[in-house]
């Protein structure tokens, strides 16, 4: 799959490069005016997550300080990926690599409130992962609902593949619910599960019991 992909320059970007897929989805790096986008599908791609970390009602909320938040990434726009369908935007990927810290900051986030900041504090905890070296990690991948089943999922992880390799990262992982259907791409893409993890804690922090870790060898 990987090498069907065509790879072309992206107009004004210094050199970043575009993937182009046989289903004609675009992938590029995310730009300045993506944070909305990137922001949103973040809280909307993992809804079930935050509706139980901080309530529905506070959906809106989440959204609009995820999108600030990525207005703050300008360092870390080289390992978060745009997918576009028919010049669309239709999906977002975040990888992070050994040495690559945390961005998001609190302050966009102090109008949720203490006991409920502190909700989501506690399920963020459970979904930050610390990568070795040689590892990339997968740490989050979206698909707006309008253009699930097009390619687009597939895509991202195609090119996660070949940005992993080409900082000379032996294995790529992700974390996934055990339940999610999800898993199946995956597993399509040649990841095999290595781990799982379950227990009430999780379940409290996250709304699922349990989750599993997967990993393709690059």
């Amino acid at each position: 799959m990987q090498d069907q992909f065509a790879v072309t320059t992206q107009p004004g970007s210094h050199g970043v490069q575009v993937y182009v897929s046989p289903e004609e989805v675009t992938v590029r790096t995310m730009r300045a005016d993506d944070c909305d986008f990137a922001g949103r599908l973040l809280i909307d791609g993992f809804k079930e997550k935050f509706v139980h970390a901080i309530g529905a009602g506070n959906l809106e909320l989440a959204r609009r300080a995820s999108a600030a938040d990525h207005r703050m990434y300008g360092n870390k726009y080289d390992r978060i990926f745009i997918a576009e369908f028919e010049g669309r935007r239709a999906g977002v990927m975040e990888l992070k690599f050994y040495g690559n810290s945390e961005g998001s900051s609190s302050d966009h986030w102090d109008a949720l409130g203490c006991c409920t900041g502190c909700r989501l504090m506690w399920m963020a905890s459970f979904m930050t992962e610390n990568v070795d070296r040689g590892y990339v990690y997968l740490d989050h991948i979206a698909v707006d609902e309008t253009f699930r089943g097009k390619g687009v999922g597939k895509a991202l992880m195609v090119v996660a593949d070949q940005q992993g390799r080409a900082r000379q990262c032996h294995t790529i992982f992700l974390w996934v619910a055990s339940d999610n259907r999800a898993r199946n791409l995956y597993e399509r893409q040649g990841y095999k599960t290595t781990l799982t993890r379950s227990g009430c804690c999780i379940s409290c922090a996250i709304g699922r019991r349990s989750f599993d870790k997967m990993e393709k060898t690059l």
